[in-house]
């Protein structure tokens, strides 16, 4: 029980971080890195950041599955479903963001999935892909 409420903790503080970075600085560059670390360190604060698969997960890869029947969990990999660049931008469109209202974002879009290394890989590449070009 108290990993629960150490992950609530992560998810507050994690999220007063990004209000209060976003009322009191300008809105740059700068700002918005380090809003997108607290939102990153928060989304995976709620999900058990170091918590054995499959806890903290809601969705699985059918590959992913068919390992954990298995019983194997090396070369699985947690994956947020709604990238954290999104989840992030929805916080920074805020206007006069609260720790409250960062928090119910954080909380409604963090869906975590477990996948396999070689998934994993394959996404990073496909986003690079899109991104870089």
């Amino acid at each position: 029980m108290e990993s629960i409420q150490f992950n609530e903790d992560g998810l507050i503080w994690h999220c007063r971080v990004a209000a209060l970075l976003l009322q009191k600085l300008p809105r740059n560059p700068h700002t918005k890195h380090h809003v997108r670390g607290a939102i990153r360190e928060a989304s995976v604060s709620i999900r058990g950041k170091h918590r054995r698969l499959p806890e903290g997960v809601e969705f699985f890869s059918a590959t992913a599955r068919d390992m954990l029947a298995r019983g194997e969990i090396s070369g699985l990999v947690r994956e947020h479903v709604v990238p954290v660049s999104i989840i992030n931008e929805k916080v920074i469109a805020l206007v006069k963001p609260t720790e409250k209202d960062i928090i119910e974002i954080v909380r409604n879009w963090t869906i975590m999935a477990a996948i396999t290394q070689e998934e994993h890989d394959l996404l990073r590449q496909k986003s690079c892909m899109t991104k870089c070009h």
